[in-house]
């Protein structure tokens, strides 16, 4: 893991513990930081929040992406957060650093794009702010969901030894644009949500491999990931510099989700013919031992090295 990524995931863990003392009900925090999201509750009802920061050069490229993917992303991003966290999408804000070069139209251009994905998941967008500046493009997004009263947020910590691994769609196709064009699992958690009961979830940003060490660290457990089971996008036979099962463990930003559920829903959820999306058991989830395990197309065992995009 990059210097970079390592300050990410110590500064989290700090933060974790810094503000762990805040989880109460009687505060209305039901949880803070350590999530997808987090889950409030006010006047009564469960409310789920979370944000992202894009920027140019890191997420994007104004010189060689359209404002449509760009805003399309920069809310998809989002509604993939309340996607891992099994919320039904509500609300928004929005809040741009525009570059001075940047005109009305170019703005309205981004804006309608960011309009038109918040729409499509039910969300509506109630406010942000705009600033401009001599450096490049910066979008904030703000999303607000909710759970029903009965029900609990989805988190990474619920994994339990015996526990089936399912992703959805397919992995390595950032590096030919699935960054940009992906679709939020947002109405695939809502199905589940509903019928299903999910022990753990997270979404796939930096890596599907640190995602996946995420949810072992979190649960406390071991992850036994089967190789050559794990869905790998078309695409990634364009890109020849490393084995396909490496981009697909590495590359980042699939936005797929990974799901902790007993043996039973893994089967029910496998067999439902009302899902369609994709969905795929790649592993299962073994009591704590060494840190995760990958099993490769011969059944040797080689140790779990988490890498992913550099943020």
């Amino acid at each position: 893991i990059s210097a970079n990524m390592k300050l990410e995931y110590q500064f989290h863990r700090w933060l974790a513990d810094r503000t762990r003392q805040n989880n109460d009900d009687d505060t209305g925090v039901f949880l803070s930081i350590g999530d997808d999201a987090a889950v409030v509750s006010s006047r009564g009802r469960k409310q789920v929040l979370t944000t992202d920061s894009l920027a140019e050069g890191i997420h994007f490229l104004t010189s060689e992406h359209s404002l449509e993917r760009i805003g399309h992303k920069s809310m998809a991003a989002s509604l993939s957060d309340l996607a891992a966290m099994g919320a039904r999408p509500e609300f928004g804000l929005v809040s741009f650093f525009l570059p001075t070069e940047f005109d009305l139209a170019q703005t309205q251009q981004l804006f309608v794009a960011m309009e038109e994905t918040a729409e499509l998941y039910g969300v509506s967008i109630v406010g942000g702010d705009t600033n401009c500046w001599e450096q490049g493009l910066v979008i904030h997004v703000t999303l607000i969901g909710s759970l029903k009263d009965s029900q609990l947020a989805w988190v990474k910590s619920g994994a339990t030894p015996g526990d089936r691994i399912l992703v959805t769609g397919e992995f390595g196709g950032s590096l030919d644009g699935k960054h940009l064009d992906f679709e939020p699992r947002v109405k695939m958690a809502n199905h589940l949500r509903d019928h299903y009961p999910v022990k753990a979830a997270t979404d796939v940003t930096d890596s599907l491999s640190l995602d996946l060490a995420s949810m072992a660290d979190a649960s406390n457990v071991t992850l036994q990931i089967d190789a050559g089971r794990i869905p790998l996008s078309n695409s990634i036979a364009d890109f020849e510099e490393f084995t396909a099962i490496h981009h697909a463990l590495v590359d980042g930003e699939d936005f797929e989700l990974i799901l902790s559920v007993s043996p039973s829903v893994a089967e029910q959820i496998l067999k439902d013919p009302s899902i369609d999306v994709p969905v795929t058991e790649i592993g299962v989830v073994i009591p704590k031992g060494t840190d995760s395990i990958l099993l490769d197309q011969n059944g040797t065992v080689s140790p779990f090295q988490p890498q992913g995009y550099i943020h």
